[in-house]
């Protein structure tokens, strides 16, 4: 078992400690740690272990024992006192420093971020983020220390709370937030860059949480010598599950979840008149003929009312049969999911929060759900019988403090939570599609979903390359669909590699048309993936 060495002088108030990992010192009094990753020759991070909800460094007095201490020891606490009530205390274990924080008392406040760590100064000028950019570029998760980093709900809902910076000797260093179950009221994970290597780190609220004196900020956990910047996640899912912060749930599912998916979002677009029964058949019908098989078909937006989001039912002017559809792919030993998402349009008032999602609060809108779950799954008459879920659009969340009695990330939880258990009630080996790679949400999701890629798709492979592996070490073993790397009607060609490596990725997702199809050698190489891949399931 890892050991901390600790050699601490009371008298003049400094701190030497080394662990297999990292270093601290604490010099003269000065109250600062400089961490080390090992080997390194200069500090790579200097902490400063003040808290508050400004983002400018208050006073600040950290407390030593009160006795010399040089020995061996498991773990060793310190505590800080800062301004504005402001309590912290920093835990050093063998593999990771712990900084927690809480303000414990003062004139409410209307809480936009607790800032921790002020006045800190990173030396490091290679940061990697796991947010998704805006416009999902492979070289938009590297930034330089002066560009801020946000984790916040978004293409990811929500991405894992932790990013890496290389250290001095070639390593990294990895950031965790590690919310306890009663801490999950906050928006947002941020990076905080100022001048001179100055650098904080973040909890924002982002206007979700109401007035408040008190204030728990969730643990930032520092951590040292990672291979590489990969390994924050992983390691972050582990310890999370070792502190008891987090509990993940292990379920056994059936081969099909991991089966040839067939969407028809590229087919039909954005397009509500091409999303109708008879097109569908038609395109499956196409594939069929071009020696194109698949496991599941996944009905994309427009199956119900485009103007109704919030009803999940089918429009029988373009879905007559529904049912009938389902029950063909059944018999073709294939399976159907419907696509929902968190959009209220269509609701009656009381079931709706901000005039625009879901309020989780209303008795009428948890019937209504579990109404709609039976309508959708189940095989009694006047049902659809389908298999599962793609549920989109879900960092959408209220931002009026007050409004319902979750809020902040809490509320995306509590949503995925009774939208998977009011599905699985009625079909238990439903597969539920979210795009969350966060380890926190894995209880409630199936499959993780990498999201859109709207640049070009030559550079597609090399992002979802990056996404992919954050989902596998953040996800306990869940499947990934890895989407698609061309955004509305851009043409796959230069994106082709894509296809070739998507094995590697996860599950085999189609996103195609017939356009795509008519190109021989794309033809071909859907044709091999696909073969190579019913042939291992179906044995």
């Amino acid at each position: 078992m890892e050991k901390i060495f600790c050699a601490r002088h009371y008298s003049h108030g400094s701190l030497d400690l080394c662990t297999g990992h990292y270093r601290c010192l604490i010099r003269s009094g000065e109250g600062l740690l400089h961490l080390y990753g090992r080997g390194s020759r200069y500090a790579d991070l200097i902490f400063v272990p003040d808290a508050g909800v400004s983002p400018e460094p208050g006073p600040f007095q950290l407390e030593l024992e009160r006795e010399d201490f040089c020995g061996e020891t498991d773990r060793l606490k310190l505590v800080c006192r800062c301004g504005d009530s402001v309590r912290s205390e920093i835990t050093f274990f063998p593999d990771r420093i712990e900084f927690k924080a809480e303000r414990t008392g003062g004139a409410p406040i209307l809480p936009e971020a607790f800032h921790l760590g002020r006045g800190s100064k990173l030396f490091s000028d290679k940061l990697f983020t796991p947010g998704w950019p805006d416009r999902t570029l492979p070289i938009g998760h590297y930034l330089r220390r002066q560009e801020p980093i946000q984790l916040s709900p978004g293409l990811m809902s929500p991405p894992p709370w932790c990013f890496a910076a290389q250290q001095e000797n070639g390593r990294w260093m990895g950031f965790e937030l590690e919310p306890e179950e009663e801490e999950f009221d906050f928006y947002e994970f941020d990076s905080v860059p100022g001048r001179d290597h100055e650098f904080c780190w973040s909890v924002g609220y982002g206007g979700c949480k109401a007035a408040c004196s008190r204030l728990s900020a969730p643990a930032l956990v520092l951590r040292f010598d990672l291979e590489d910047e990969y390994e924050v996640f992983r390691r972050h899912a582990e310890t999370i599950v070792e502190t008891g912060r987090f509990r993940p749930v292990v379920r056994s599912a059936p081969s099909w979840h991991r089966g040839v998916a067939l969407c028809g979002w590229r087919f039909q677009g954005s397009r509500q008149d091409f999303c109708t029964q008879a097109n569908y058949e038609e395109h499956i019908a196409y594939f069929q003929e071009q020696g194109i098989d698949f496991d599941t078909v996944i009905l994309d937006d427009f199956w119900g009312d485009p103007r109704r989001h919030g009803i999940w039912k089918c429009d029988e002017t373009r879905w007559p049969d529904l049912r009938g559809f389902v029950e063909k792919r059944h018999a073709e030993g294939r399976h159907v999911l419907l696509w929902v998402c968190t959009y209220g349009s269509g609701l009656p008032e009381e079931e709706l929060l901000d005039g625009t999602m879901q309020n989780l609060d209303s008795p009428a809108w948890r019937r209504r759900l579990r109404e709609d779950a039976h309508r959708m799954l189940s095989a009694d008459p006047g049902c659809y019988n389908a298999d599962g879920i793609k549920y989109d659009f879900t960092a959408l969340l209220p931002r009026k403090p007050g409004c319902c009695s979750v809020c902040g990330v809490g509320y995306l939880r509590e949503r995925f939570r009774v939208v998977y258990e009011a599905m699985t009630a009625v079909k238990p080996e439903a597969l539920i599609l979210c795009q969350s790679v966060n380890p926190y949400f894995t209880p409630w999701q199936s499959m993780i979903r990498l999201n859109d890629f709207t640049a070009l798709p030559c550079h597609g492979l090399e992002e979802m390359r990056i996404r992919s592996r954050i989902a596998q070490a953040s996800g306990y073993g869940l499947p990934v669909d890895p989407d698609h790397v061309s955004f509305g009607a851009f043409s796959y060609r230069g994106g082709y590699d894509f296809f070739r490596e998507m094995e590697s990725l996860g599950i085999v997702s189609l996103y195609l048309n017939r356009e795509d199809i008519a190109d021989p050698e794309f033809r071909e190489i859907i044709r091999s993936l696909v073969r190579r891949n019913i042939q291992r399931r179906r044995g």
